[in-house]
């Protein structure tokens, strides 16, 4: 749907300069709305069998820790099923507060938690650079580190939408054939 809307706004008829700048928005859009879908794709699929679950925590690369609340509970008599859910709880809130802009942690983090398998043809390191471009755009005023201007064409921004459209595919694909699996 963000992509769709995304397309449509590329394409109006304004002046150059707003022109420019409406396409680096755009394309930082498209960066925005693929990290979205990486954490909750994530987040949705979590719960869908306790394997995943502990995967996560065992070798998901969160970096999540059990708070001493949680540790804690065993010890006062909280049933199983509390526990569980405190767990699940604060497993979420980790996951969504995680950095989610690294594209290759995030496949590695898919792979550890639900054995997705990666292809060859995913352009993961396209979506890096493509992300590496929008953080210049979003957090250096449009210039890399070396002071130059990073222009965002409208063959620039077709290519992101169909690497991250192509990305979004095999990942949803791969987690729902791995999913399968275990089911």
């Amino acid at each position: 749907d963000n992509i769709d809307k995304i397309k449509a706004l590329a394409k109006d008829k304004t002046e150059q300069q707003q022109k420019d700048h409406l396409l680096s928005l755009l394309y930082t859009n498209v960066i925005t709305a693929l990290e979205t879908l990486y954490v909750e794709l994530f987040i949705n699929s979590i719960e869908k069998d306790d394997v995943y679950i502990a995967d996560c925590i065992e070798k998901g690369k969160t970096e999540f820790k059990v708070s001493k609340e949680i540790a804690a509970l065993p010890f006062k008599g909280e049933p199983i099923e509390k526990i569980r859910e405190e767990l699940i709880k604060s497993i979420k809130e980790h996951l969504i507060s995680a950095s989610w802009h690294s594209t290759k942690k995030i496949i590695d983090r898919y792979k550890a938690t639900f054995d997705i398998k990666v292809k060859k043809d995913w352009p993961i390191e396209a979506i890096e650079l493509a992300t590496l471009n929008r953080n210049h755009l979003v957090h250096r005023g449009g210039k890399d580190k070396e002071g130059k201007l990073v222009l965002i064409t409208d063959q620039i921004l077709e290519t992101l939408i169909e690497d991250a459209s192509s990305l979004a595919d095999a990942l949803y694909n791969s987690l729902d054939e791995a999913m399968n699996k275990t089911a």
